[in-house]
């Protein structure tokens, strides 16, 4: 009988073998569970549902309670969820309430961390999180809102919360869309190289983050690109990644002596469920400058004689020098 699937008592047939509920597929044949952000509640061969918009699931869900709103929104379990008006902030995913934002702050609308709040004119951060009056001669002048280019960082790292749920997420590297070339830096990923203007949409950027703890996970993204049919110019969406891989820390820091390493990762835009991918991350000799580099899939498929779609490399690496891409849509870097 294959995985993930039942059948009648005294069945004589392998169609009589249908997917369970949290997995889909054809009768008798193979059951793949349900990805994140989608849930099946009953047998058979029909097709995973998806959460309602700004919720979430974990991988296998059977009901649709199991979708919860991600941070920034609110609402019962598999419910609407709306987002938390100015002011408010939302840290988790789930059906709690938005909470107020500290005394003489604000925040935008789908706020989804303490920090996203700002102190209103004539008061300062006291540095414990709260607003303080500013002192005696001294004023500070109202708050300008986040630019453009700091709203797209929010509404990024909303993305990568509603895709991968849990800690939240921070972006400290981005390509700006329809660049030619991978991070310009090479650190190995370690985060000690600090480049570009923090939130641009125009160059590469990375902020450091070696000063830390080092983080647990890593993100790798890079946004939904379309093309319209009518001009035939393509655009980016702030709002969806087309591409991305899931992974903890070592997976990304372990070097090999060997030309390809086996990393282990959580899930992929390919395949929502642990395992095991080859990657080129080389321990020193020529042409390792560029390393890691870090694809959806095996680093290159003997089978089909092709590349996989990367979405990592450093040192400028051209992006048709291997999967054939003249451009990319944002080599984004989120960890946490």
């Amino acid at each position: 009988m294959p995985a993930n699937s039942g059948s009648p008592a005294g069945s004589t047939v392998v169609t009589a073998c249908t997917c369970n509920a949290g997995s889909s597929g054809p009768d008798g044949g193979t059951c793949t569970q349900c990805l994140g952000g989608t849930y099946k509640s009953g047998i058979g061969n029909s097709g995973c549902v998806g959460c309602p918009a700004n919720s979430v699931s974990a991988a296998g869900s059977i009901v649709n309670t199991a979708c919860e709103c991600n941070a920034g929104y609110t609402g019962a379990d598999g419910s609407t969820c709306e987002e938390c008006t100015a002011g408010t902030y939302k840290e988790s995913v789930g059906a709690a309430a938005c909470s107020n934002c500290p005394s003489d702050s604000s925040s935008l609308a789908g706020a989804c961390a303490a920090q996203h709040y700002l102190c209103n004119a004539g008061f300062s951060s006291s540095g414990d999180g709260a607003c303080a009056q500013c002192p005696s001669n001294s004023f500070r002048v109202p708050v300008l809102w986040p630019t453009e280019e700091q709203q797209a960082t929010v509404r990024l790292t909303a993305a990568a919360q509603q895709l991968r749920p849990g800690v939240p997420w921070r972006l400290v590297r981005s390509l700006p869309p329809l660049s030619t070339a991978w991070h310009p830096g090479n650190d190995d990923l370690a985060g000690t190289l600090t480049y570009g203007a923090r939130d641009s949409l125009n160059e590469a950027w990375s902020v450091r983050w070696a000063d830390e703890a080092p983080p647990a996970e890593f993100l790798f993204a890079t946004r939904f690109d379309t093309a319209n049919a009518a001009t035939g110019v393509s655009t980016y969406d702030l709002d969806l990644f087309q591409h991305w891989i899931h992974t903890l820390h070592a997976a990304v820091t372990t070097r090999s002596v060997s030309p390809t390493l086996q990393a282990s990762v959580l899930a992929t835009s390919a395949n929502g469920s642990p395992h095991s991918v080859t990657w080129l991350n080389r321990q020193g000799g020529a042409n390792t400058a560029v390393d890691p580099i870090i694809t959806v899939n095996d680093h290159y498929s003997f089978a089909t004689n092709t590349y996989s779609r990367v979405l990592y490399a450093e040192q400028g690496l051209s992006f048709n020098q291997f999967d054939g891409l003249s451009a990319v849509y944002g080599g984004l870097v989120f960890v946490r």
